[in-house]
């Protein structure tokens, strides 16, 4: 994907995110302790691994797969003269060698419903290979997701459009962006819910619910959205860049008092691997 699509600029965006890297920031103050060994996975700019060191950490271990943000991330480790505390590892998480049992892992690999993004193959191979044990403090600490029935319209710019539409905060009320009519059909119902620490986490996600449709009216969607723990007492749901609500299309419209579906899709396996099929009665 990094041939096509720049990296630079989304860690950029995560940067000027706020709320999601404040919210990080004090996860993070509340969770590191002085003396600890951290690994940050997903680094990006590094932002998170120098408030882990700033925190007290002895040792952080920043690995990010992408060589020119690599680059970028030492000349900054160098500019906070934190040479002797930051340690940048070029490479994928899953496989390149890291110290093991480490106190503290900061993962921010997270999409909606953790899709898209391999924040779970990632944990899952972190605790594998020992790197992270039961004792090790994760921040993000869980996540959980939940779906929500939806009516949506279809038609835009003249035509129908059938695609997933990812609802970033920063579209609402911006006249700069075209607004998209959405109805919600439904209350939010858990699908998952995980901490981090108690993985390996099946990766595999089947549910089958039913959701009573209120108010009533037609359903041609269904809303996938998250919320995100990062410390004791610390909850955010979507932000400018991190967990955005994603409306998914069902393919045509259902009339019902109810709806009975069956949802399965794969963490880290992208929204190719979403599933939602509504059993007719």
């Amino acid at each position: 994907m990094t041939d096509i699509w720049g990296s630079s600029d989304f860690a950029y965006v995560c940067l000027r995110d706020a709320v999601r890297t404040t919210s990080f920031q004090n996860a993070i103050e509340r969770t590191v302790q002085r003396g600890d060994v951290v690994l940050e996975v997903g680094a990006g700019t590094g932002i998170l691994s120098l408030f882990a060191a700033t925190a007290g950490a002895r040792k952080v271990f920043a690995v990010e797969i992408d060589d020119y943000l690599c680059a970028c991330l030492e000349e900054t480790v160098r500019a906070n003269g934190l040479s002797g505390v930051v340690e940048v590892l070029r490479g994928d998480a899953r496989d390149i060698e890291l110290p093991s049992a480490v106190d503290v892992v900061i993962a921010e690999l997270i999409d909606t419903g953790l899709v898209e993004e391999q924040q779970i193959p990632v944990l899952n191979s972190l605790l594998e290979r020992g790197v992270a044990t039961r004792a090790t403090r994760f921040v993000p600490d869980a996540y959980s997701t939940e779906i929500q029935l939806m009516w949506m319209d279809e038609h835009l710019y003249g035509h129908v459009i059938r695609a997933p539409r990812h609802e970033w905060p920063f579209f609402a009320g911006d006249d700069r962006w075209t607004q998209f009519r959405a109805v919600e059909r439904s209350q939010r119902a858990l699908v998952w819910s995980g901490r981090f620490a108690e993985g390996p986490h099946e990766p595999e996600v089947g549910r089958n619910l039913t959701l009573p449709v209120r108010p009533p009216g037609p359903v041609n969607a269904v809303k996938l959205c998250g919320r995100v723990l990062l410390a004791n007492g610390l909850e955010v749901g979507a932000t400018n860049v991190m967990n955005g609500d994603k409306l998914l299309p069902l393919g045509r419209e259902h009339d019902l008092p109810a709806l009975d579906l069956s949802l399965g899709y794969g963490m880290g396996k992208g929204l190719r691997s979403v599933l939602v099929q509504v059993k007719e009665p």
